[in-house]
Protein backbone atom coordinates (compact mmCIF):
# COMPACT_ATOMS: atom_id res chain seq x y z
CA UNK A 1 0.00 0.00 0.00
CA UNK A 2 2.91 2.35 0.72
CA UNK A 3 4.02 2.23 -2.89
CA UNK A 4 0.54 3.03 -4.17
CA UNK A 5 0.22 5.94 -1.76
CA UNK A 6 3.56 7.36 -2.74
CA UNK A 7 3.06 6.97 -6.46
CA UNK A 8 -0.33 8.63 -6.36
CA UNK A 9 1.15 11.42 -4.25
CA UNK A 10 4.02 12.28 -6.57
CA UNK A 11 2.87 12.80 -10.14
CA UNK A 12 5.61 13.39 -12.65
CA UNK A 13 5.17 15.28 -15.89
CA UNK A 14 6.71 12.78 -18.28
CA UNK A 15 7.32 14.45 -21.62
CA UNK A 16 6.73 11.78 -24.23
CA UNK A 17 6.37 12.58 -27.91
CA UNK A 18 6.42 16.34 -27.31
CA UNK A 19 9.63 16.05 -25.31
CA UNK A 20 11.23 18.50 -22.96
CA UNK A 21 12.89 21.62 -24.27
CA UNK A 22 16.13 22.96 -22.86
CA UNK A 23 16.19 26.06 -24.99
CA UNK A 24 13.97 28.10 -27.20
CA UNK A 25 13.77 27.31 -30.89
CA UNK A 26 16.84 29.33 -31.91
CA UNK A 27 18.69 26.94 -34.18
CA UNK A 28 19.15 29.80 -36.64
CA UNK A 29 21.43 31.65 -34.23
CA UNK A 30 24.92 32.11 -35.60
CA UNK A 31 27.50 31.68 -32.81
CA UNK A 32 31.20 30.92 -32.89
CA UNK A 33 30.59 27.98 -30.54
CA UNK A 34 27.80 25.70 -29.41
CA UNK A 35 25.53 27.37 -26.86
CA UNK A 36 24.40 24.65 -24.45
CA UNK A 37 21.33 26.63 -23.44
CA UNK A 38 20.12 26.76 -27.04
CA UNK A 39 20.03 22.98 -27.47
CA UNK A 40 16.54 21.56 -27.85
CA UNK A 41 15.96 17.95 -26.78
CA UNK A 42 12.71 16.14 -27.55
CA UNK A 43 12.09 12.59 -26.40
CA UNK A 44 9.65 9.72 -26.66
CA UNK A 45 10.03 6.24 -25.16
CA UNK A 46 11.79 5.09 -28.35
CA UNK A 47 13.36 8.18 -29.88
CA UNK A 48 15.48 11.26 -29.19
CA UNK A 49 15.62 14.43 -31.28
CA UNK A 50 18.48 16.92 -30.81
CA UNK A 51 18.54 20.42 -32.27
CA UNK A 52 21.38 22.89 -31.75
CA UNK A 53 22.46 26.40 -32.74
CA UNK A 54 24.41 26.82 -35.96
CA UNK A 55 28.12 27.52 -35.45
CA UNK A 56 29.88 30.12 -37.61
CA UNK A 57 32.61 28.68 -39.88
CA UNK A 58 31.03 25.23 -39.61
CA UNK A 59 29.94 23.69 -42.91
CA UNK A 60 28.66 20.46 -41.39
CA UNK A 61 28.06 18.62 -38.13
CA UNK A 62 28.92 15.14 -36.96
CA UNK A 63 27.56 12.96 -34.16
CA UNK A 64 29.42 10.14 -32.42
CA UNK A 65 27.33 7.53 -30.58
CA UNK A 66 28.82 4.42 -28.95
CA UNK A 67 32.22 5.20 -30.51
CA UNK A 68 30.90 5.34 -34.08
CA UNK A 69 29.78 8.14 -36.37
CA UNK A 70 26.01 8.00 -36.85
CA UNK A 71 25.42 11.39 -38.47
CA UNK A 72 27.36 13.70 -40.81
CA UNK A 73 25.50 16.52 -42.53
CA UNK A 74 24.68 20.20 -42.83
CA UNK A 75 21.47 20.15 -40.79
CA UNK A 76 21.63 21.24 -37.15
CA UNK A 77 19.00 18.73 -36.09
CA UNK A 78 19.17 14.96 -35.63
CA UNK A 79 16.59 12.26 -34.87
CA UNK A 80 17.45 8.78 -33.58
CA UNK A 81 14.74 6.12 -33.44
CA UNK A 82 14.41 2.48 -32.37
CA UNK A 83 15.78 3.19 -28.90
CA UNK A 84 14.75 1.22 -25.82
CA UNK A 85 12.49 2.71 -23.16
CA UNK A 86 14.43 4.04 -20.19
CA UNK A 87 17.76 3.82 -22.02
CA UNK A 88 20.71 6.12 -21.36
CA UNK A 89 22.00 7.62 -24.60
CA UNK A 90 25.23 9.62 -24.96
CA UNK A 91 26.20 11.74 -27.96
CA UNK A 92 29.21 13.82 -28.93
CA UNK A 93 28.23 16.54 -31.41
CA UNK A 94 30.99 18.24 -33.41
CA UNK A 95 31.02 21.37 -35.56
CA UNK A 96 33.32 20.82 -38.59
CA UNK A 97 34.91 23.47 -40.83
CA UNK A 98 35.84 23.38 -44.53
CA UNK A 99 39.18 21.74 -43.72
CA UNK A 100 37.39 18.85 -42.01
CA UNK A 101 38.57 20.03 -38.60
CA UNK A 102 36.51 19.94 -35.39
CA UNK A 103 36.17 23.56 -34.29
CA UNK A 104 33.84 22.91 -31.34
CA UNK A 105 32.08 20.00 -29.67
CA UNK A 106 29.39 19.27 -27.09
CA UNK A 107 28.28 16.26 -25.08
CA UNK A 108 24.63 15.24 -24.64
CA UNK A 109 23.32 12.67 -22.16
CA UNK A 110 19.60 11.91 -22.38
CA UNK A 111 17.31 9.21 -20.99
CA UNK A 112 14.33 8.00 -22.97
CA UNK A 113 11.21 8.05 -20.76
CA UNK A 114 9.38 4.91 -19.65
CA UNK A 115 5.73 4.96 -20.62
CA UNK A 116 3.28 4.41 -17.74
CA UNK A 117 6.12 3.82 -15.28
CA UNK A 118 4.97 3.49 -11.67
CA UNK A 119 7.99 5.38 -10.31
CA UNK A 120 7.74 8.31 -12.69
CA UNK A 121 10.62 9.67 -14.76
CA UNK A 122 13.29 11.25 -12.56
CA UNK A 123 16.37 10.90 -14.76
CA UNK A 124 18.64 13.93 -15.06
CA UNK A 125 19.61 14.77 -18.64
CA UNK A 126 22.78 16.77 -19.20
CA UNK A 127 24.84 18.79 -21.67
CA UNK A 128 28.53 19.60 -21.31
CA UNK A 129 31.39 21.41 -23.01
CA UNK A 130 34.89 22.14 -21.71
CA UNK A 131 33.84 24.43 -18.84
CA UNK A 132 30.04 24.24 -18.41
CA UNK A 133 27.28 21.76 -17.64
CA UNK A 134 23.53 22.15 -18.15
CA UNK A 135 21.21 19.86 -16.17
CA UNK A 136 17.53 19.28 -16.90
CA UNK A 137 15.03 17.07 -15.09
CA UNK A 138 11.27 16.41 -15.31
CA UNK A 139 9.01 18.72 -13.35
CA UNK A 140 7.80 17.23 -10.05
CA UNK A 141 4.31 18.29 -9.07
CA UNK A 142 3.98 20.02 -5.69
CA UNK A 143 7.75 20.26 -5.22
CA UNK A 144 8.58 23.25 -3.01
CA UNK A 145 11.90 23.91 -4.74
CA UNK A 146 14.88 21.96 -6.03
CA UNK A 147 18.23 21.86 -4.25
CA UNK A 148 21.29 21.23 -6.42
CA UNK A 149 24.42 19.60 -5.01
CA UNK A 150 27.79 19.33 -6.73
CA UNK A 151 30.07 16.61 -5.35
CA UNK A 152 28.00 16.52 -2.16
CA UNK A 153 28.03 20.28 -1.53
CA UNK A 154 24.91 22.42 -1.94
CA UNK A 155 25.50 24.94 -4.72
CA UNK A 156 22.06 26.31 -5.57
CA UNK A 157 18.31 26.18 -5.14
CA UNK A 158 15.79 26.70 -7.91
CA UNK A 159 12.09 26.63 -8.63
CA UNK A 160 12.90 25.75 -12.25
CA UNK A 161 13.84 22.28 -13.51
CA UNK A 162 17.00 23.58 -15.20
CA UNK A 163 20.47 24.39 -13.85
CA UNK A 164 23.62 25.80 -15.46
CA UNK A 165 27.00 25.20 -13.81
CA UNK A 166 29.84 27.31 -15.21
CA UNK A 167 33.57 27.87 -14.68
CA UNK A 168 34.27 24.17 -14.32
CA UNK A 169 37.62 22.53 -14.98
CA UNK A 170 38.01 20.98 -18.40
CA UNK A 171 38.19 17.20 -18.72
CA UNK A 172 37.03 16.78 -15.10
CA UNK A 173 34.41 14.53 -13.50
CA UNK A 174 31.59 15.87 -11.33
CA UNK A 175 28.59 14.37 -9.57
CA UNK A 176 25.39 16.38 -9.42
CA UNK A 177 22.39 15.59 -7.22
CA UNK A 178 18.94 17.15 -7.49
CA UNK A 179 16.80 16.91 -4.36
CA UNK A 180 13.35 18.12 -3.44
CA UNK A 181 10.58 17.40 -0.98
CA UNK A 182 6.87 17.06 -1.69
CA UNK A 183 4.32 17.94 0.97
CA UNK A 184 1.90 15.15 1.87
CA UNK A 185 -1.79 15.69 1.30
CA UNK A 186 -4.08 16.02 4.31
CA UNK A 187 -5.70 12.70 3.37
CA UNK A 188 -2.31 11.01 3.36
CA UNK A 189 -1.41 12.44 6.78
CA UNK A 190 -4.76 11.33 8.17
CA UNK A 191 -4.29 7.81 6.84
CA UNK A 192 -0.78 7.58 8.32
CA UNK A 193 -2.05 8.72 11.72
CA UNK A 194 -4.74 6.05 11.59
CA UNK A 195 -2.10 3.43 10.79
CA UNK A 196 0.08 4.63 13.68
CA UNK A 197 -2.88 4.52 16.08
CA UNK A 198 -3.71 0.95 15.02
CA UNK A 199 -0.07 -0.06 15.41
CA UNK A 200 0.07 1.40 18.95
CA UNK A 201 -3.17 -0.29 19.92
CA UNK A 202 -1.96 -3.72 18.76
CA UNK A 203 1.45 -3.20 20.36
CA UNK A 204 -0.13 -2.22 23.70
CA UNK A 205 -2.39 -5.27 23.65
CA UNK A 206 0.62 -7.45 23.03
CA UNK A 207 2.64 -5.91 25.84
CA UNK A 208 -0.27 -6.08 28.29
CA UNK A 209 -0.20 -9.84 27.83
CA UNK A 210 3.45 -9.80 28.86
CA UNK A 211 3.03 -7.39 31.81
CA UNK A 212 3.71 -10.03 34.46
CA UNK A 213 7.17 -10.63 32.99
CA UNK A 214 8.60 -7.31 34.25
CA UNK A 215 10.79 -7.57 37.35
CA UNK A 216 10.99 -5.11 40.21
CA UNK A 217 14.03 -3.37 38.78
CA UNK A 218 12.11 -2.22 35.73
CA UNK A 219 11.87 1.55 35.53
CA UNK A 220 8.32 2.89 35.79
CA UNK A 221 8.98 6.36 34.42
CA UNK A 222 5.47 7.61 33.70
CA UNK A 223 6.79 11.05 32.73
CA UNK A 224 8.88 9.48 29.98
CA UNK A 225 5.94 7.50 28.68
CA UNK A 226 3.55 10.46 28.84
CA UNK A 227 6.02 12.58 26.90
CA UNK A 228 6.30 9.84 24.29
CA UNK A 229 2.52 9.78 23.82
CA UNK A 230 2.42 13.57 23.71
CA UNK A 231 4.96 13.67 20.89
CA UNK A 232 3.62 10.64 19.09
CA UNK A 233 3.27 12.36 15.73
CA UNK A 234 6.35 14.53 16.19
CA UNK A 235 8.15 13.26 13.10
CA UNK A 236 5.05 13.56 10.97
CA UNK A 237 4.13 17.06 12.14
CA UNK A 238 7.70 18.34 11.87
CA UNK A 239 8.38 16.79 8.47
CA UNK A 240 5.14 16.03 6.56
CA UNK A 241 7.01 15.36 3.35
CA UNK A 242 8.06 12.63 0.97
CA UNK A 243 11.40 13.14 -0.74
CA UNK A 244 12.81 12.81 -4.24
CA UNK A 245 16.51 12.66 -5.09
CA UNK A 246 18.35 11.89 -8.30
CA UNK A 247 22.09 11.71 -8.90
CA UNK A 248 24.06 11.77 -12.13
CA UNK A 249 27.77 11.89 -12.96
CA UNK A 250 29.08 14.01 -15.81
CA UNK A 251 32.51 14.86 -17.19
CA UNK A 252 33.44 18.11 -18.87
CA UNK A 253 35.12 17.77 -22.25
CA UNK A 254 38.85 18.01 -22.95
CA UNK A 255 39.99 20.98 -25.04
CA UNK A 256 39.59 20.86 -28.80
CA UNK A 257 43.11 20.53 -30.12
CA UNK A 258 44.36 21.86 -33.44
CA UNK A 259 43.59 19.72 -36.50
CA UNK A 260 41.17 17.52 -34.51
CA UNK A 261 38.91 15.47 -36.80
CA UNK A 262 35.58 13.79 -36.19
CA UNK A 263 37.16 10.34 -36.41
CA UNK A 264 39.37 11.25 -33.46
CA UNK A 265 36.30 11.32 -31.23
CA UNK A 266 35.67 7.63 -31.93
CA UNK A 267 39.11 6.48 -30.80
CA UNK A 268 40.36 9.12 -28.38
CA UNK A 269 40.81 7.81 -24.84
CA UNK A 270 38.73 10.71 -23.53
CA UNK A 271 35.69 9.45 -25.39
CA UNK A 272 36.18 5.71 -25.73
CA UNK A 273 33.93 3.53 -23.59
CA UNK A 274 36.19 0.50 -23.89
CA UNK A 275 37.92 -0.65 -20.68
CA UNK A 276 39.03 -3.80 -18.88
CA UNK A 277 35.80 -5.58 -18.04
CA UNK A 278 35.25 -7.46 -14.76
CA UNK A 279 34.55 -11.18 -14.52
CA UNK A 280 32.03 -10.66 -11.70
CA UNK A 281 30.03 -7.82 -10.19
CA UNK A 282 28.37 -7.56 -6.78
CA UNK A 283 25.56 -5.19 -5.77
CA UNK A 284 24.96 -4.97 -2.01
CA UNK A 285 22.13 -3.16 -0.18
CA UNK A 286 22.43 -2.73 3.60
CA UNK A 287 19.92 -1.29 6.07
CA UNK A 288 21.06 -0.27 9.54
CA UNK A 289 20.02 1.75 12.60
CA UNK A 290 22.74 4.28 13.38
CA UNK A 291 23.61 5.69 16.80
CA UNK A 292 22.30 9.16 16.01
CA UNK A 293 22.06 11.88 18.64
CA UNK A 294 18.54 10.69 19.31
CA UNK A 295 19.75 7.15 19.98
CA UNK A 296 23.21 7.99 21.36
CA UNK A 297 22.85 5.35 24.06
CA UNK A 298 22.55 2.66 21.40
CA UNK A 299 18.93 1.90 22.29
CA UNK A 300 15.57 3.13 21.03
CA UNK A 301 12.33 2.94 22.92
CA UNK A 302 9.49 0.72 21.82
CA UNK A 303 6.19 2.18 20.57
CA UNK A 304 3.84 4.24 22.72
CA UNK A 305 3.98 3.33 26.41
CA UNK A 306 6.23 0.34 25.79
CA UNK A 307 8.59 -0.55 28.64
CA UNK A 308 10.96 -2.23 26.22
CA UNK A 309 13.96 -0.89 24.32
CA UNK A 310 15.61 -2.18 21.16
CA UNK A 311 19.29 -2.07 20.26
CA UNK A 312 20.63 -0.07 17.35
CA UNK A 313 23.38 -1.53 15.18
CA UNK A 314 25.95 0.24 17.38
CA UNK A 315 27.50 2.22 14.54
CA UNK A 316 27.73 5.83 13.38
CA UNK A 317 28.46 5.49 9.67
CA UNK A 318 27.03 3.77 6.60
CA UNK A 319 29.45 1.22 5.14
CA UNK A 320 29.36 -1.99 3.12
CA UNK A 321 30.43 -4.08 6.15
CA UNK A 322 29.58 -4.32 9.84
CA UNK A 323 26.37 -4.88 11.77
CA UNK A 324 23.15 -4.37 9.80
CA UNK A 325 19.42 -4.84 10.11
CA UNK A 326 19.40 -6.54 6.73
CA UNK A 327 21.76 -7.12 3.84
CA UNK A 328 20.93 -8.26 0.30
CA UNK A 329 23.63 -9.02 -2.27
CA UNK A 330 23.38 -9.93 -5.94
CA UNK A 331 26.44 -11.47 -7.62
CA UNK A 332 26.58 -11.40 -11.42
CA UNK A 333 28.88 -13.82 -13.25
CA UNK A 334 29.41 -12.12 -16.60
CA UNK A 335 30.55 -15.20 -18.53
CA UNK A 336 26.97 -16.51 -18.56
CA UNK A 337 25.13 -13.60 -16.82
CA UNK A 338 24.05 -15.94 -14.02
CA UNK A 339 23.13 -14.41 -10.66
CA UNK A 340 23.53 -15.56 -7.07
CA UNK A 341 21.58 -14.16 -4.13
CA UNK A 342 22.93 -13.76 -0.60
CA UNK A 343 20.90 -12.19 2.18
CA UNK A 344 20.98 -11.78 5.92
CA UNK A 345 18.55 -10.50 8.55
CA UNK A 346 19.99 -9.33 11.86
CA UNK A 347 18.44 -10.30 15.19
CA UNK A 348 16.20 -7.73 16.88
CA UNK A 349 17.36 -7.57 20.51
CA UNK A 350 14.95 -6.49 23.23
CA UNK A 351 15.96 -4.90 26.54
CA UNK A 352 14.47 -3.49 29.73
CA UNK A 353 15.88 -0.42 31.45
CA UNK A 354 16.82 -0.84 35.10
CA UNK A 355 16.48 1.78 37.84
CA UNK A 356 20.22 2.49 37.70
CA UNK A 357 19.90 3.48 34.05
CA UNK A 358 21.48 0.35 32.61
CA UNK A 359 19.89 -1.80 29.94
CA UNK A 360 19.22 -5.46 30.64
CA UNK A 361 18.98 -7.94 27.77
CA UNK A 362 15.68 -9.79 27.74
CA UNK A 363 15.46 -11.76 24.50
CA UNK A 364 15.76 -11.52 20.72
CA UNK A 365 13.83 -12.42 17.60
CA UNK A 366 14.68 -12.39 13.91
CA UNK A 367 12.31 -11.00 11.32
CA UNK A 368 11.37 -13.14 8.34
CA UNK A 369 13.53 -12.74 5.26
CA UNK A 370 10.89 -14.10 2.90
CA UNK A 371 10.18 -10.63 1.52
CA UNK A 372 13.83 -9.68 1.09
CA UNK A 373 14.89 -10.80 -2.38
CA UNK A 374 15.65 -9.84 -5.97
CA UNK A 375 14.48 -10.98 -9.38
CA UNK A 376 16.17 -10.81 -12.78
CA UNK A 377 13.95 -9.37 -15.50
CA UNK A 378 16.34 -8.98 -18.44
CA UNK A 379 19.79 -10.04 -19.61
CA UNK A 380 22.04 -8.91 -22.45
CA UNK A 381 25.73 -9.50 -23.12
CA UNK A 382 26.64 -6.34 -21.25
CA UNK A 383 23.76 -5.75 -18.82
CA UNK A 384 21.58 -7.53 -16.27
CA UNK A 385 18.30 -5.94 -15.16
CA UNK A 386 17.54 -6.72 -11.49
CA UNK A 387 14.61 -5.70 -9.29
CA UNK A 388 15.41 -5.57 -5.56
CA UNK A 389 12.54 -5.82 -3.06
CA UNK A 390 12.54 -5.58 0.73
CA UNK A 391 9.78 -5.69 3.35
CA UNK A 392 10.74 -6.57 6.92
CA UNK A 393 9.26 -5.32 10.19
CA UNK A 394 9.94 -5.48 13.92
CA UNK A 395 9.32 -9.17 14.70
CA UNK A 396 7.86 -8.30 18.13
CA UNK A 397 4.94 -6.32 16.69
CA UNK A 398 3.01 -7.94 13.88
CA UNK A 399 1.25 -4.66 13.04
CA UNK A 400 4.44 -2.62 12.81
CA UNK A 401 5.32 -0.84 9.55
CA UNK A 402 7.88 -2.37 7.24
CA UNK A 403 11.42 -1.29 6.56
CA UNK A 404 10.77 -1.14 2.86
CA UNK A 405 12.49 -0.53 -0.45
CA UNK A 406 11.99 -1.38 -4.11
CA UNK A 407 14.66 -0.65 -6.71
CA UNK A 408 14.76 -1.33 -10.43
CA UNK A 409 18.34 -1.56 -11.59
CA UNK A 410 20.35 -1.98 -14.73
CA UNK A 411 23.81 -3.33 -13.93
CA UNK A 412 26.25 -2.87 -16.81
CA UNK A 413 29.51 -4.75 -17.15
CA UNK A 414 31.43 -1.55 -17.94
CA UNK A 415 30.85 -0.32 -14.37
CA UNK A 416 27.67 1.68 -14.96
CA UNK A 417 24.79 1.25 -12.52
CA UNK A 418 21.32 2.71 -13.03
CA UNK A 419 18.95 2.24 -10.10
CA UNK A 420 15.60 3.84 -9.39
CA UNK A 421 12.80 3.27 -6.91
CA UNK A 422 11.94 4.19 -3.32
CA UNK A 423 12.82 3.45 0.29
CA UNK A 424 11.47 4.38 3.73
CA UNK A 425 13.18 7.24 5.59
CA UNK A 426 14.10 4.98 8.52
CA UNK A 427 16.51 3.32 9.09
CA UNK A 428 19.70 4.25 7.21
CA UNK A 429 20.48 2.55 3.91
CA UNK A 430 23.58 2.05 1.78
CA UNK A 431 23.91 0.72 -1.78
CA UNK A 432 27.32 -0.49 -2.96
CA UNK A 433 28.96 -2.04 -6.03
CA UNK A 434 32.09 -4.13 -6.41
CA UNK A 435 33.75 -5.27 -9.62
CA UNK A 436 36.18 -7.47 -7.70
CA UNK A 437 38.41 -4.86 -6.10
CA UNK A 438 36.38 -3.66 -3.12
CA UNK A 439 33.00 -2.02 -2.76
CA UNK A 440 32.34 1.51 -4.00
CA UNK A 441 29.41 3.57 -2.69
CA UNK A 442 26.52 4.15 -5.07
CA UNK A 443 24.08 5.74 -2.64
CA UNK A 444 23.55 6.36 1.08
CA UNK A 445 20.65 7.69 3.13
CA UNK A 446 21.25 8.71 6.75
CA UNK A 447 18.23 8.40 9.03
CA UNK A 448 19.49 11.43 11.01
CA UNK A 449 17.25 12.15 13.98
CA UNK A 450 14.30 10.36 12.44
CA UNK A 451 12.60 7.62 14.44
CA UNK A 452 10.72 4.46 13.39
CA UNK A 453 7.67 6.66 12.77
CA UNK A 454 9.45 7.72 9.58
CA UNK A 455 8.75 4.25 8.22
CA UNK A 456 5.50 5.77 6.99
CA UNK A 457 7.37 8.21 4.73
CA UNK A 458 9.39 7.48 1.62
CA UNK A 459 12.11 8.79 -0.64
CA UNK A 460 12.13 8.28 -4.41
CA UNK A 461 15.65 8.00 -5.84
CA UNK A 462 17.39 7.69 -9.18
CA UNK A 463 21.07 6.72 -9.32
CA UNK A 464 23.29 6.76 -12.37
CA UNK A 465 26.95 6.09 -11.60
CA UNK A 466 30.00 4.49 -13.11
CA UNK A 467 32.56 2.83 -10.83
CA UNK A 468 35.80 1.01 -11.49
Amino acid sequence: MKKILFVTLIAFLIFMTTGLSWGSDRAEANNSKFNLQEFNIKKSPNSISIEWNKVSNAIKYGIVYEDRIIYLGEDSVFLQTDLEEGSLNEYYIAAIDNKNRVIDKAYVKAFTPIEDDEYGDVGVDALANENSVVLNWPVIENAEEYTIYKDGEEVSTSTENLYLSENLKENSSYEFTIGTRVRMTEDRIKEIKEEIALYLEKAQEQENREADEFDEEQVQDEEEYTEDIGTLYDDLEREPFDFVETTTPIKTLPPTYEDMELEDLTKSSEFSTMATLPANTWIKINTMILNSKKFASGYLKGPGTSKYYFATDKRKSITDSGSTRTTLTAKIKWSDRSTTQTKGVGATKRYTKNSNGTYKFKDSKTASGNNVYFGVTKKTKSMVDINFKHKANNPYYIASPNVEYEFRSEIYRDGTTKMRGYHTLFPSIGIFRSNGSGYKTLYTHNQGERSPWSLYKTKLINISKKTK
